[in-house]
């Protein structure tokens, strides 16, 4: 079920586990944030791999890592999956906490869904 998946990726992604992300985003993953241009999954395995740094150091402390609003519409071996995530971190001493709109693409390959494809919107 791809909600499941969804939700060990998340945990994942909150702990700064990069050896499990690696293993559920597809080879030609496309990574979109509000603020900068797209990214391959290369590129954003780097910067897992510098937060991950962050979160071992204490440089940076995920304090809460929520989604809700989950809606998932499949078809076929293809779900495309919105919602909100509610993130609160400290970084540097300095506690932000910050709301997003996320769309991502999830593809079946050989029986597991992996993410294809993600974007994100800051909201209030």
């Amino acid at each position: 079920m791809v909600l499941v998946t969804i939700k060990k990726f998340n945990q994942a992604f909150r702990t700064g586990d990069v050896k499990k992300i690696k293993t559920m985003i597809t080879d030609s993953y496309i990574h979109t944030n509000g603020h900068s241009k797209s990214i391959d999954k290369e590129s954003w395995v780097s910067y897992l791999q510098n937060r991950k740094t962050d979160i071992d150091s204490g440089h940076l402390l995920v304090n809460d890592y929520r989604i809700d609003e989950i809606e998932i519409k499949i078809y076929k071996v293809t779900a495309i999956v919105t919602a909100r995530v509610k993130v609160m971190q400290t970084k540097s001493g300095i506690s932000e906490e910050n709301n997003y709109r996320v769309t991502n693409i999830w593809v079946k390959e050989s029986g597991t869904w992996k993410r294809a494809g993600f974007q994100d919107t800051k909201i209030n």
